[in-house]
């Protein structure tokens, strides 16, 4: 094995250095490419990448001698264009001069040399690379070929200048520009791939000592003719890509003095003079493509910090936060449709983001910490798996190869479907479903249940890959089954119409999908059945087998009911749906956990008659497919009800199934659990397809310790499907699953590829990219979901009608589902958890039902959704008969309202935080006028995060009504949702001011995450130290209560990026190499229990780790058996503690210490329940106590009593950096302010102890 291991270490050293020092590419990663070609991810673009190869062998070399034009100087050697955007003049009778029109292309560019010297730089290219992946001379022959007739031959080389590029007919005297040096850009990548064939036979040292001598004149004519001095003068894209050619030419030739020249002066002499503090850059904002051109000035600065990285030039931090702040501003608009941008784009706007997604791959490869941009790239790029990108850039991951396979295979069982359709007899068998005995496709008509999958799996492919191809393939295929709408023969209309349909418009949002979608359930609604509380399934088999059917499958068609009732405000949609469930959940399981298939109900009265099987093995059997989709059902229906009893029986359904102790090692599980012939039993693939898909839903509705457990199974069984049950590419007729059993006790379709099997492997693919720790995106709406929450008649009316009627009118431009609500007492239980955002249209916060107020309340607090609101939104106190709200007097910076100005008047709102998402595009300062402008008690500034003021001395009448400090725009940092409030928003003329509508954009896109999010702001040039909450959400509640506020407290101070918190409930992942990464470890009632997490955590400690223990932290008995931790306490084991819980009066011990110096000498502590040690800490001359129970408080408590001794609270070993706080029971820990300050100062103190250096000067 290490004999192996280090021949493929060789191997790859030796790939490395043919690859060479590239400028552009990274060398080290094409090598691992070579290395791994038949990977998915790799094969499809290598492939592509031969056939280009192939065809361009059997082309004739271009040159400059072929163009139709001749420059002036009368020699076709010197190379000749035309300027791209410069066309004829209509009104003069020759055309000349011609004339310019911005970013429109002439097609005269043909007849002269510009796409030809871009096809020779391409030609080789292919070539190149084709010849490095394959080791084939031939191709390396023909690209020599073409570097020698375009750069070499005396009958045909080009003259080593641009002297004739973009020429302007009657302009000049026919010589060209200096724009025209940017004609040599393609010359930049292309030296990339002539490094790698310097390795080749074909290319000789002559070859390589001539194209040197070649660029060396071409560089001279840069650095000093008239056109290259002039484009380095230019400031904008041009002389970036004058720089970068410069750099890339003289990298080539060797010439190391103008290369460290050129990098070194590029940021100031560049990036300063063209980019903006805010990444913005005006030069390109000028131009009518103003995104394209921003994008193709970033591309050449990336391409410089790539030159720049391949020689190993490093830039000052302050270039790297600019180029940052450029990518940042653009990243912003990536994904948005061409309207939001607030520039003129007046074409290409799609290619554009193509580019820049590739650019933000790439920059993510130069600054490996910014996987947002990664992760940003990976969700815009269009993967089609045969663009040479993937071989260049593109570091696949397991989802990645996997999507890679699929998509080579559901190309060819499209190619095989669209074949079958041509030879069958039955042209109404249409889809694909599974593989006969004999290996042929079956197909079958739109009446079948599984006619929906192959459609859903082309929608599938199309959400990961953003390519038209599967959409296209998408459309042509759902339409097909249209008619299955009107279908009121069978319950499965959620498999076959919101898998195709449904799927169709969760991702185009088109109407025609959703009017296909509620039809679709009125049709299914039509089998509920009100005596027995739910649809029927089979209809056949009546009354013979049964009287009214309803197997557990059915639970996956509620979906259907869900959504229509959802996109059309039915709720007998809903009712249905959930007393479906309700019924199910009641009669179809057993005490275990486990799943009848069927439940038979008398249709009169609602009565079971029996619970058997139909394609379980028994009865009483486990069919494993009927277990899967019981649990992808209940938490389906969990996400839609937030009913905590689906969740719970999802999660018994996931405990009982996956406990099966002849579940087999790769969690594949066998058709039946209980078949006597496992283990040769025929396995599953769909069974486990659904459940990995459902699983990764379920982890993010239950707390962390499942969720991790879930996904560590849906993980698993999704390597095990990608490693053992996925067919060979283009075989299985285009399946992507084999070994599935769909009907074991007819004998039909066992151990073959299923249509469900794949799209539900691509759903959970998805799904595990997608689905974010602690919360499910929205799965089931393409557009964003707004509740508006609408004062309607008063003074405000004028206001609220103009921003409705502004909200309809632009809900399309920003993907808007509106839903007005006049009245918060109409909230319900788990509505507002539907929604993306909440925008309180100067609906007062008064009149609001219990269940309104709580809901809200979670809302916010958990960041479920966003939140605006306007004006009315902070008349606070007591109106109407109604309490003030104080939970909302808090959110809003716990602030009573006061007074108004009467009268009204025009004030000057004067921005204070410019780097705000919602303040972007915003002046320093404007005017909004004829406003009441509230005043408070008390600012709010104390409490929220200020982004601008109103200037009183700017009011434009006489008025006693201010505030001195005078908030008007503000956000709360302090909670999970993004929100903003505007104090203004009273009068309908608002609605006319360019600013103020600036501004509601700016929120709603931020509000709804659409916008870049650079906040909290970051004040610190990086995060300042990193910390480890480590806590056992198992423990008793009271602990579980004080952790989790522990853990909220210290995630807020966190805010502003000056320190990264990290949590974990087990140190099992955490070696000591990985624990060292970590300044301090704060233990929330929790201690390592198994020897090797121990052994790490005495390393950590020993070589200068921090550690920072609550309460049960430290709690150590006679059966704790680890000496070390005593000693590392500094006392003995525990001896009693107070009960029940109760507050102390405590006393400092030592004045002076950092910890304690700025807390009183006396505080009564928050109920806790304290532990007391035996022998004491403060014997040991190694710890010093810094607070104690004062004995002012013998005896105390009230059954557990302790009556006398010493009773030390917090204390410190000086052998380690450590303390200890003896708090951390119940949910009163974090009530006082004093607490607070002690348990900051502790982890100031322990953070500042770090024998590396305090990180905190």
């Amino acid at each position: 094995m290490i004999k192996n291991r280090l021949v493929v270490f060789i191997q790859l050293v030796l790939l490395v250095a043919e690859a060479g020092a590239q400028s552009i590419w990274d060398g080290a990663h094409l090598a691992q490419v070579k290395s791994c070609l038949e990977q998915p991810a790799y094969a499809t673009a290598y492939h592509q990448l031969i056939a280009d190869a192939d065809t361009l062998m059997r082309t004739l070399p271009v040159s400059v001698m072929m163009k139709e034009k001749t420059a002036v100087s009368g020699s076709k050697h010197d190379y000749l264009s035309l300027s791209r955007y410069y066309w004829p003049d209509p009104s003069e009778p020759d055309g000349l001069p011609y004339i310019v029109r911005d970013g429109v292309s002439n097609p005269e560019l043909e007849k002269y040399d510009r796409p030809r010297l871009a096809e020779m730089a391409r030609r080789v290219t292919t070539l190149s690379l084709a010849w490095y992946f394959s080791n084939n001379e031939c191709y390396a022959q023909k690209a020599v070929e073409q570097l020698r007739v375009w750069f070499l031959n005396c009958d045909t080389r080009m003259n080593p200048n641009l002297n004739y590029a973009q020429t302007i007919p009657g302009k000049f005297g026919g010589k060209g520009r200096c724009y025209g040096v940017i004609d040599g850009y393609s010359f930049v990548e292309m030296l990339d791939a002539v490094q790698l064939l310097e390795q080749s036979k074909a290319f000789t040292a002559k070859d390589a000592k001539g194209l040197k001598h070649w660029f060396s004149q071409f560089l001279q004519w840069i650095l000093t003719s008239e056109q290259g001095i002039e484009e380095s003068q230019q400031l904008n894209n041009h002389s970036t890509a004058h720089d970068a050619q410069v750099m890339a030419y003289a990298k080539y030739v060797g010439n190391q003095q103008v290369l460290n020249q050129y990098l070194s002066a590029f940021y100031q002499k560049r990036m300063q003079a063209q980019i903006e503090p805010d990444g913005r850059q005006p030069r390109e904002l000028r131009r009518t493509l103003a995104f394209g051109y921003s994008q193709y000035n970033l591309s050449h600065i990336i391409d410089v910090f790539q030159i720049a990285r391949a020689v190993g030039y490093k830039f000052q931090p302050e270039a790297h936060q600019l180029l940052e702040n450029a990518t940042n501003y653009l990243a912003q608009y990536l994904g948005k449709k061409v309207e939001a941008w607030p520039y003129q784009q007046i074409g290409e706007w799609d290619y554009k983001q193509q580019l820049l997604a590739h650019d933000l791959y790439r920059l993510w490869l130069l600054i490996p910490e910014r996987t947002d941009y990664q992760q940003l790239a990976c969700r815009h790029i269009v993967k089609r798996f045969s663009d040479r990108f993937f071989l260049l850039y593109y570091k696949p991951c397991q989802i990645d190869q996997a999507f890679a396979a699929a998509d080579t295979q559901l190309r060819y069982l499209l190619q095989n479907t669209e074949q079958a359709r041509k030879i069958a007899k039955d042209k109404s068998k249409i889809m694909p479903r599974c593989l006969e005995k004999d290996g042929s496709l079956r197909l079958v008509g739109m009446y079948d249940w599984c006619s929906g999958f192959f459609p859903g799996s082309l929608w599938q492919m199309y959400e990961y890959s953003h390519d038209a191809f599967w959409r296209e393939q998408a459309v042509s295929n759902t339409w097909k089954i249209e008619e299955v709408k009107y279908h009121k023969g069978t319950h499965d209309l959620g498999f076959m119409m919101y898998n195709s349909f449904g799927q169709a418009y969760r991702l185009t949002g088109e109407q025609s999908y959703r009017d296909v979608v509620v039809q679709s359930a009125k049709t299914l609604a039509t089998r509920f059945n009100e005596q027995v509380g739910c649809i029927r399934s089979w209809s056949w088999g009546t009354p013979d087998r049964w009287q009214f059917a309803v197997i557990i499958d059915n639970m996956i068609n509620l979906e259907l009911l869900f959504e229509a009732s959802r996109l059309t405000n039915d709720k007998r949609y809903y009712q249905m749906a959930v007393s479906h469930a309700n019924t199910t959940m009641a009669h179809h399981f057993r005490e275990d956990g486990s799943s009848y298939h069927v439940v038979d109900y008398n249709p009169e009265n609602g009565k079971v008659i029996k619970r058997i099987t139909h394609q379980g093995l028994f009865d009483e059997s486990v069919w494993s497919r009927g277990q899967a989709w019981g649990l992808y059902g209940f938490t389906m229906c969990y996400r839609y009800t937030h009913d905590e009893a689906y969740l719970r029986q999802a999660q018994k359904i996931a405990k009982f199934f996956f406990s099966q102790q002849n579940m087999p090692a790769d969690l594949i599980p066998y058709w039946d659990m209980r078949d006597p012939n496992i283990p040769d039993a025929p396995r599953d693939a769909s069974a486990a397809a659904v459940f990995a898909s459902g699983l990764f839903e379920l982890a993010t509705y239950s707390d962390t310790v499942l969720a991790k457990e879930y996904r560590r199974i849906a993980n698993h069984i999704i390597s095990s499907l990608v490693s053992g049950y996925q067919p060979a590419p283009r075989t299985m007729r285009g399946f992507l699953l084999d070994h599935s059993t769909g009907n074991y006790p007819a004998q039909d379709e066992i151990d073959v590829p299923i249509n469900y099997a794949d799209y539900y492997y691509l759903e959970a693919l998805r799904r595990s990219i997608t689905l974010a720790d602690d919360r499910i995106e929205d799965l089931a709406a393409p557009q964003k979901r707004i509740l508006v929450l609408a004062e309607r008649g008063g003074v405000h009316e004028p206001f609220t009608a103009r921003a409705l009627q502004w909200l309809q009118d632009n809900k399309d431009r920003f993907s808007l589902d509106l839903t007005i609500c006049t009245s918060a007492k109409e909230l319900k239980a788990g509505e507002l958890d539907t929604y993306n955002l909440v925008l309180q249209l100067n609906h007062p916060p008064y009149e609001w039902s219990e269940v309104a107020q709580k809901e809200f309340h979670e809302y916010i607090e958990r960041g479920h959704g966003g939140y605006i609101g306007f004006h009315h939104a902070t008349l606070l106190g007591e109106f109407d008969g109604y309490p003030m709200w104080s939970w909302f007097s808090d959110f809003m910076g716990r602030i009573r309202y006061k007074n108004y100005i009467a009268e009204e008047s025009d004030g000057k709102v004067v921005v204070e935080d410019i780097r705000h998402p919602v303040m972007q595009g915003v002046p320093d300062s404007f005017v909004i006028e004829d406003d009441e402008w509230y005043t408070y008690d008390q600012s709010p500034r104390r409490n929220v995060q200020v982004l601008a003021h109103v200037d009183e001395a700017s009011y434009t009448i006489d008025t006693n009504v201010k505030m001195g400090d005078h908030p008007v725009v503000w956000s709360n940092p302090y909670v999970a949702a993004r929100n903003v409030y505007f104090q203004f928003g009273h009068s309908a003329t608002l609605w006319d001011n360019p600013v103020f509508v600036r501004l509601v954009e700016n929120a709603i896109r931020w509000a709804v995450e659409e916008l870049h999010e650079a906040y909290p702001a970051s004040y610190a040039s990086a995060p300042r130290f990193k910390a480890l909450v480590y806590w056992n959400p198992l423990a008793e509640e009271a602990h579980v209560q004080f952790d989790r506020q522990a853990m909220a407290f210290f995630q807020k101070l966190t805010y502003g990026n000056g320190w990264i918190m990290e949590q974990t409930t087990s140190l099992a992942d955490y070696p000591y190499d990985r624990l060292k990464g970590y300044d301090v470890i704060i233990s929330l009632n929790a201690m390592p229990h198994v020897e090797v997490e121990r052994r790490a955590f005495e390393l950590y400690m020993e070589n200068g780790g921090g550690w920072m223990g609550f309460h049960a932290s430290a709690y150590n008995d006679k059966n704790t058996h680890w000496p070390w931790f005593n000693r590392f306490l500094g006392c003995g084991v525990f001896y009693c503690n107070n009960w029940p819980p109760q507050p102390v009066l405590v006393e400092r011990n030592i004045l002076q210490h950092p910890v304690t110096k700025s807390i009183p000498h006396e505080f009564v502590a928050p109920s806790s329940e304290f532990y007391q040690w035996n022998p004491s800490p403060r014997n040991n001359s190694d710890v010093d106590v810094l607070l104690s129970i004062s004995q002012k408080m013998y005896p105390f408590g009230l059954k557990d009593v302790v009556k006398f001794g010493d009773f030390p609270l917090v204390w410190t070993n000086k052998k380690y950096r450590m303390i200890y706080l003896n708090m951390g029971h119940g949910n009163e820990g974090f009530m006082d302010t004093t607490q607070q300050l002690l348990f900051i100062n502790a982890l100031r103190w322990i953070v500042s102890c770090n024998p590396n250096g305090n990180p905190l000067n």
